[in-house]
């Protein structure tokens, strides 16, 4: 998988609950980008530029983006391979970004894996996918699996 755009647009609202059951945004505040929750790997992040959208940009130095007046984690590209990384404030705050989902989806992150009993134990079966719906999809890959909707 190559680098994935995010983070996705349901994540990319930073808000904190305070002690007083308020909820805050995090202007101003600076993200150190970690490819693990506890932030001992620091994302190789790269910059997202607005006029060439599918294109990543240069290696963010630090790993470290700002989070806008307007509360939002700016767009950069995750690191090769990852789908997921963390953004850590000075403070301990821990915001779980995902990258965007439909690219994620392009890429084939979340696609089902098919498990087949091979006799002694479950192994995934290559090829393999799931189909879904009313209508009987005829020949299909070994080890497929058709769930029927039919009312």
């Amino acid at each position: 998988m190559a680098r994935l755009l995010g983070p996705d647009l349901s994540v990319r609202l930073a808000l904190q609950f305070t002690t007083a059951r308020q909820v805050v945004g995090l202007p101003g505040k600076t993200l150190t980008i970690y490819t693990d929750e506890a932030g001992t790997t620091p994302a190789s992040i790269a910059a997202y530029q607005p006029n060439i959208p599918g294109t990543p940009g240069s290696v963010i130095s630090g790993s470290k983006v700002v989070i806008g007046q307007d509360s939002r984690v700016p767009l950069f590209w995750f690191p090769d391979g990852v789908d997921t990384v963390y953004g850590h404030t000075r403070d301990g705050l821990v915001l779980k970004l995902i990258a965007d989902v439909d690219a994620r989806l392009d890429a084939g992150a979340g696609a089902p894996t098919v498990m087949v009993w091979d006799g002694d134990e479950y192994v995934e079966s290559p090829g393999a996918v799931m189909y879904v719906g009313p209508t009987d999809p005829g020949a299909v890959p070994d080890g497929s699996v058709w769930i029927d909707t039919t009312p």
